[in-house]
């Protein structure tokens, strides 16, 4: 379950621009600390699910000519209710890591782990909640450092 190697680093290009979509509202920022200041005016909502991705520019060579505009990848989706959250990173392959905190783990119960499934029709497996907090600390320290924190283990699904 824990991802053994060294979290990969994201190409957290300095000239893309950073997209934020909260509640399904797409706000586009220019840099990564304009991007962190709204994130963090996102924690003291009650509730709310937010992804972010990166617009690396037009797309070039066989992607462009089969009609695909623009290179975007997604970096984490984060979905909160109350104290609890769901964190989802991926990798520039879109495919999921969902994070699990070992050193802080919560009990929500089936009804407040609903709340927080990131669209699926299921709840998430309660070791797949956090506490919202350390959700929020994971999403920061991933925009400094550019890799997905190695304080988490992670589920990985293709």
């Amino acid at each position: 379950m824990r991802d053994h190697a060294e979290p990969p680093k994201m190409s957290l290009l300095v000239d893309a621009e950073w997209i934020a979509e909260f509640n399904e509202v797409e706000t586009r920022f220019p840099a990564k600390d304009q991007l962190a200041v709204y994130l963090t005016s996102l924690q003291s909502r009650p509730a709310g699910r937010v992804s972010i991705l990166i617009d690396r520019g037009p797309v070039r060579g066989l992607q462009g000519l089969l009609g695909h505009k623009r290179d975007v990848v997604s970096c984490f989706s984060l979905e909160w209710d109350g104290a609890y959250a769901s964190l989802i990173f991926h990798d520039e392959e879109w495919s999921e890591y969902r994070a699990i905190d070992h050193e802080c783990p919560v009990w929500p119960t089936d009804d407040e782990r609903g709340k927080v499934a990131q669209g699926e029709l299921t709840p998430p497996p309660p070791e797949e909640c956090l506490g919202k907090a350390r959700a929020f600390a994971a999403i920061r320290d991933f925009l400094h450092i550019g890799a997905r924190p190695g304080w988490l283990f992670y589920k990985y699904v293709p």
